[in-house]
């Protein structure tokens, strides 16, 4: 067996010399395709045994890479950029997996990113592959070569390329992305296929130009088929959709995504963990924990998937404490919040964040506020319902579909110490309505006022009026010492 290791090149002296040298006593022959290089690349390259062609830069990788291709000798092809590297155990693993394969055309690697000197994330590649006129690359930018009878004659391994491509030590990412998009704008329209747009996608985000990547991204799921192919990128798609999401805090997004497409990748255990980022992030810990849990069960070791190490960069059993320690218990159907906006004033998010553990549903009760929150709160959970100041408490009664409600201002949060003692009063209490203590927090001075009712056909025609048509009809009125703070 004959391994031939090809790449292409262009002013690569920092990096060329390293990869070359952690494939030596693993190839038989190295094959670089010098682009264009005006630096000390094809020198370097040359004093490490490598054989050297020559091909002028005409904005297509696929066609550089086929010119190594053709030059190469071995029976086998292992193909590498410049910026990378196959480290020493992986040499000697991979030597066996070449000695000893009869059956399949090509291996997917596992290509670990390093940034400052650490692994990061991780995704699957097809790097390895016999040496047959019929596998040639196509594409010319993110470069693909078509396996003859598909990913069934793929084996995956466990071997890592270390890749540093995406350094900012070492390399310029926004030139590179400017470059990549400038290849794939060019491209016509037969070659925009959903591969395409995720690529094309993947440049916006690294731009951090993130709502431009999302409306590309969607370009590529409507031109992907999940029901009938299984392309690697469909995954990876996915994930880079999520990570958009939540650049731009569009977290209930980000849910509703895991929940549409999880179905298609069973034990893609990264989604869970982004969705459990993004509940914690609404103030919903139950549910980040239910994702937590999901994250923590999935079947280890699916090379399918990338791989973010989430587990590695973040301390799994500190997160389950904090979010033990936020959850409140209550039964489903109990409580609709309703936040009432009446001008612009307020930390609406902040109210929002703050009862939703304890809330079936939230409402914000807008009275024509221009509130500039307004436009965002959706991407927390919460519904908005738009009415006037004259009706508001009609509104809150009609559109809440829970068994109690409870009413907060912009300006206000529900402390998560005091839920438990509410949800305890709630489900034991023959009461109608139930005073909280507001807590001023500029004044410390604390006000018994009227801020739950129990959802029932009421004749009042505000809130003011409210505590005295519950009198005055004989409703009870409990009051807890549980405290609102106000701002």
């Amino acid at each position: 067996m004959r391994l031939s290791v090809c790449l292409i090149a262009k002013n690569e002296e920092n990096n060329i010399g390293k990869c070359l040298k952690s494939v030596q006593g693993l190839a038989d022959e190295i094959i670089v395709v010098d682009t264009g290089s005006e630096d000390s690349t094809v020198e370097i390259a040359k004093s490490l045994g490598a054989k050297i062609f020559y091909h002028k830069w005409n904005n297509s990788f696929a066609d550089a890479r086929n010119v190594s291709l053709d030059n190469a000798t071995g029976d086998w092809i292992l193909c590498l950029d410049a910026d990378e590297e196959i480290p020493k155990d992986d040499s000697e693993k991979l030597r066996k997996y070449f000695e000893s394969e009869k059956f399949y055309q090509g291996f997917f690697f596992r290509s670990v990113n390093i940034l400052n000197g650490a692994e990061t994330d991780s995704f699957i590649v097809l790097r390895a592959f016999r040496n047959r006129p019929e596998h040639r690359f196509v594409g010319r930018i993110h470069e693909q070569v078509p396996i003859v009878g598909g990913f069934d004659n793929v084996r995956t391994t466990d071997v890592r390329i270390f890749h540093y491509g995406y350094d900012p030590n070492i390399v310029d990412e926004n030139k590179k992305s400017q470059r990549n998009l400038d290849i794939l704008l060019s491209l016509p329209e037969e070659e925009k296929t959903g591969y395409y747009y995720y690529n094309l996608g993947n440049e916006y985000a690294k731009m951090h130009d993130f709502k431009t990547a999302l409306t590309i991204y969607n370009k590529s799921i409507q031109k992907s088929n999940f029901n009938t192919s299984r392309e690697i990128y469909f995954a990876y798609l996915i994930i880079n959709i999520l990570k958009s999401y939540l650049a731009l805090n569009k977290f209930t997004d980000m849910v509703n995504t895991v929940e549409k497409y999880k179905v298609y990748f069973p034990n893609f255990k990264d989604m869970y963990f982004m969705a459990a980022l993004a509940e914690r992030e609404c103030g919903k810990y139950s549910r980040s924990k239910f994702y937590l849990n999901k994250y923590t069960t999935c079947k280890d070791g699916n090379y399918d998937y990338p791989d973010n190490g989430f587990d590695k960069s973040n301390n799994l059993s500190a997160l389950f404490d904090e979010l033990n320690n936020m959850i409140v218990w209550h039964p489903s159907g109990l409580l609709t919040t309703c936040i009432i906006v009446t001008s612009p004033e307020g930390k609406l998010i902040d109210c929002v964040k703050s009862c939703n553990e304890l809330s079936d549903e939230i409402l914000i009760i807008d009275a024509n506020s221009n509130h500039e929150d307004i436009k965002n709160v959706s991407n927390y959970g919460a519904k908005v319902i738009g009415t006037t100041k004259n009706n508001i408490l009609k509104t809150m009664i009609k559109k809440s579909s829970m068994k109690w409600i409870l009413w907060l201002n912009p300006n206000e949060v529900f402390p998560y110490g005091q839920q438990s003692y509410l949800v305890d009063e709630l489900n034991n209490t023959k009461a109608t309505g139930i005073k909280l203590a507001v807590l001023d927090l500029k004044t410390y001075i604390t006000q018994s006022e009227l801020r739950i009712l129990k959802k029932q056909n009421i004749k009042a025609n505000s809130i003011e009026e409210l505590e005295k048509t519950l009198l005055t009809s004989s409703k009870k009125i409990d009051s807890l010492d549980s405290n609102i703070f106000k701002y």
